[in-house]
């Protein structure tokens, strides 16, 4: 009991007094124990695309896009090029469309044409991302 009263004197002489008539809680709400984190500029991140090709021109989409896909899968689908581009068809269209349809057109195997519109729809993405870097 002693020792709590000369805590409780020691206390009242070096603390201000309007400290202590505070609750504990706001006593935590005067005096934080971290001190506020200091802004930080963001940083722009640089261009997210490496571009080691120029971007093909729109005749030379589909093209380019089936020399890409014989190059990284190893299938050659050449032979269906001639058949899109009567039709104006581009990787951005093959992309989107109905499979049906699109063995329909060119006769090629399904399981083929299945992986090439994945690759489409990879590639398109790529495109854009390209033809947004060189607009910069």
């Amino acid at each position: 009991m002693v020792l709590l009263t000369a805590l409780v004197t020691n206390a009242t002489k070096s603390a201000p007094s309007a400290a202590l008539d505070q609750p504990p809680a706001m006593l935590a709400a005067i005096t934080p124990e971290t001190p506020a984190a200091l802004p930080v500029t963001p940083i722009k991140p640089a261009c997210p695309v490496a571009i080691f090709s120029p971007v093909p021109t729109m005749s030379a989409e589909l093209h380019a896009c089936l020399a890409d896909f014989e190059r990284v899968k190893g299938i050659d689908l050449y032979e269906i090029e001639s058949s899109l581009a009567f039709l104006e068809i581009t990787p951005e269209v093959v992309a989107n469309m109905p499979m049906a349809r699109l063995v329909e057109l060119t006769g090629a195997l399904e399981g083929r044409l299945c992986k090439f519109q994945i690759f489409c729809e990879k590639w398109v993405e790529r495109l854009e991302e390209k033809k947004c870097a060189y607009c910069k």
